[in-house]
């Protein structure tokens, strides 16, 4: 069951779904919303390619709640934000017979 400590330090999911997080490249590359408007710097694109030559077979994506870069089994990162939004959804719906369950 998730609790309080997916507000207070989402990171520590990643293990449970084998995610890997990239601070260093996560504050070069930063936010991806950046490149709606214009193309990645040079920087940029290096710290990707660095990500995607480390870990060729995982999905890269961004985890907002984080504001880190992460990667892994495409499979296992749905999973892990499948199980954050039903977890906001119960605790928005209010509703205490609710049990939300993490993925296996």
């Amino acid at each position: 069951m998730m609790s309080q400590e997916l507000f207070e330090r989402p990171e520590k999911q990643y293990e449970k779904y084998s995610i890997v997080a990239f601070p260093k490249q996560s504050k070069i590359i930063g936010d991806p919303e950046s490149f709606e408007n214009a193309e990645p710097t040079p920087e940029q694109e290096a710290a990707m390619e660095s990500i995607l030559d480390a870990h060729p077979e995982s999905a890269l994506t961004f985890d907002e709640t984080t504001g880190l870069w992460i990667a892994g089994e495409e499979d296992n990162i749905e999973a892990m934000f499948s199980d954050r939004d039903a977890f906001v959804d119960a605790l928005e719906s209010d509703d205490a017979s609710v049990r939300v369950t993490e993925s296996d």
